[in-house]
Order: C-alpha cells, then structure tokens, then sequence
C-alpha cells in the first residue's frame, strides 16, 4: 500500500504546476501545512528528548553529523517558513493591521496563557521539591507567569526539576515564540506600509541574512538586546523565505526533477556544511511542494483538530515529568515513547477546550 501512495505521488507531481495555481484554484484549501507542523513538532520532541535525558545534544542524530543543528532546530525551521508562507497569505488578504495582529493574537495567547498557568499552579506544586507554602511564596513563581507574554521568558519555578539532567528547566520551547512574533510585527509593518511585495521583502530578508550572519562571525557569544537582535534577523532568514515563495507564486513551478534535486541539496548542506540561507531556500522548496501534493488523506489531517501548537507548548514540561519520574531509566527512545502520547492528550484538550474556541473568534483572514 505504501510503494502504490508513493508512486501515485511521483506521478501526480510529475508534470508539476505553477504554485499561484494551486494557491488560488478551486481546491486551495486542499493542503497538507497541518501535517508538515505536526511533523515538525514531534521533531522537535525527539530531539528533546536527548538533553532531557542526558544533560546534552551529544547523542542527537542531526547534531552528530553537523555538531551545530539538531533535528529540532530543524523543526523550528519548518515551523518558521510554513508560517512566513501563511502569514504572509493571511496579511496580503487582511482587511485591517488590527484584525491581522487580533487573529495572531487569538493563535498565541489563549493556549499559552492556559499552559502556563497549569505549568505553575498545578504541576509545579505538585513536583517541587519545596513544601507548598514554600513554593507559592516564591516570588520565582508569579515571575514565571510573565512568560505567557512570550516576551521576556522564565524558564524555572522553585525546586522544580532541579536534579533532572536539564537541570531547573520548566517548559524550554517557549524561547522561539519571541522571534515568531518578532516576523509578525515584521510583515505587519510591510503591509502598513504598502510594502509587502517581492522585491521590497527580499531586499530585507538578504539584509536581514547578512547582519545575522556579520554579528555571529563578530560576535559569536552575544548577549541581551544584540542576541535578540541577531536571532531576530536569523530567523527572518527562514520565515523570509516562506514569504518570498508565496509572494514569487506566479514564478515558482511545483515538480518532482526540482523537488529531488532541492532534497539533494538540502542534505548536502545539513551533513557537510551549515549555511542557513542554503537550507532555508533549498528546506522551503520542499516544503512548499510535499504541502501542495495529493499524498493519500494528509489534506485531511487536521479534519479532528489542529494539536501542533499544543504538541509544541505541553512537549517540554511532559517530557521533563517523565525524566523526573524515570530517574534510573532515563533514555531519550524511553522518553518518547511515554511523553508522546501524553503530549497528544494534552493537545486534544488544549485544542478543544481552548484553542477552537479563541480561533471561532478570529474574522476571516
């Protein structure tokens, strides 16, 4: 069954289409972005899953092949151009900046603000080493709760996790949620200003792309407003791609000869060197493609619910219990195989009790 999805794929991409195509045809909502971000969040689990167990990335597949990337940095790579696509899509058809930024806000907050406030008031308690008088008068506490602003983030509560091998580390995924907010503001202050368009935006992703890779030369160890500043521009580098191919739509064909000669090189690029703008370009190309192709019943991923943004935000506390919990058998494929299933639980509530009915809020686009 497998080998007869895999060459109906072949053959269906064959021929390929220009992207604008499949972007405004009748079956435009026929795609398959909500299983490429549920790909890219277990990703990151997996590759979670070493440092939580071991204290480092030493034993991460990805990392031991190129010693600076792990699969999930991959993941938060796929998150960022999937996204520069989208919301790029979402504030060219945006009737407001105020609606736009209202519907990012609905996507972010609500499920956020729910993880956090379980993360502090119901599982910190509950595995702090610290009695619960000592806990809830902490000021360590309440201060973790400025972490729902996504903006300024607090990684630990009062004895929690403190002998684990990550060691004090309460949910360490919500660092990307910054520089995701960071592109938004970015492509909302393009639109604003009537300069969302192909070549005003690569002209700032090709500036963006130099400072990053200027001040990680110049400065490799960088610290406060200059590592926010680089990672910001770093990141524009992937979700700028994700914006230029969908604003270059009418110019991009979708086949299979670029298809693989893109995976070519975007493996070349990841084991024998590292460039990110080399995998962003190469890494955006195949995603965009495996999105738009007819793969099986993937368009219909999502029919029971959206769960990756609630994989993403639950993943790292859960993971975390489980290394509490296994001390003396602490290893990553260990890890996996019990976090994941509970993660998936906690997504399903978060999607449903939470996240569904802030987006039943959202106009339109």
């Amino acid at each position: 069954m497998m080998y007869i999805k895999i060459a109906q794929f072949l053959r269906n991409s064959k021929k390929g289409g220009r992207l604008s195509h499949l972007i405004d045809g009748s079956n435009h909502h026929q795609n398959n972005f909500d299983f490429i971000r549920f790909f890219a969040a277990n990703l990151v689990i997996i590759s979670h899953s070493f440092p939580i167990s071991y204290g480092n990335n030493l034993n991460e597949p990805i990392f031991r092949v190129t010693d600076e990337i792990t699969l999930g940095g991959i993941g938060v790579y796929i998150f960022f151009i999937v996204s520069g696509f989208l919301i790029t899509r979402s504030c060219e058809r945006s009737d407001s900046i105020y609606n736009f930024f209202r519907n990012r806000a609905l996507r972010i907050y609500p499920a956020l603000i729910v993880a956090v406030l379980i993360t502090a008031f119901i599982m910190g308690p509950i595995l702090s080493k610290l009695s619960l008088l000592e806990y809830f008068s902490r000021t360590e506490t309440y201060r973790y709760l400025v972490s729902a602003s996504i903006f300024k983030i607090y990684y630990g509560l009062p004895g929690v996790f403190i002998n684990n091998p990550n060691r004090s580390v309460v949910n360490g995924s919500l660092w990307s949620l910054r520089y995701e907010v960071f592109c938004y503001i970015f492509v909302a202050a393009l639109g604003f200003l009537k300069l969302l368009n192909k070549h005003v935006v690569l002209t700032c992703v090709t500036v963006a792309t130099i400072i990053a890779a200027l001040i990680k030369y110049l400065w490799p160890n960088q610290t406060g407003l200059l590592y926010i500043f680089s990672h910001t521009c770093y990141f524009i580098t992937f979700f700028g791609c994700g914006m230029l191919i969908y604003l270059f739509r009418d110019h991009i064909i979708l086949n299979t000869k670029l298809f693989f000669i893109s995976l070519s090189l975007l493996v070349i690029v990841i084991v024998f060197s590292y460039y990110p703008v080399l995998l962003a370009i190469t890494g955006t190309y195949c995603i965009i493609f495996i999105a738009y192709q007819k793969i099986g019943t993937l368009a219909n991923f999502s029919r029971s619910g959206d769960f990756s943004y609630g994989i993403y935000i639950y993943a790292f506390p859960i993971q975390q219990i489980y290394s509490f919990l296994l001390s003396d058998n602490r290893e990553w494929w260990i890890n996996c195989i019990l976090s994941i299933p509970t993660i998936l639980i906690f997504a399903v509530f978060s999607w449903h009790l939470v996240e569904k009915k802030a987006l039943s809020r959202k106009s339109k686009y």
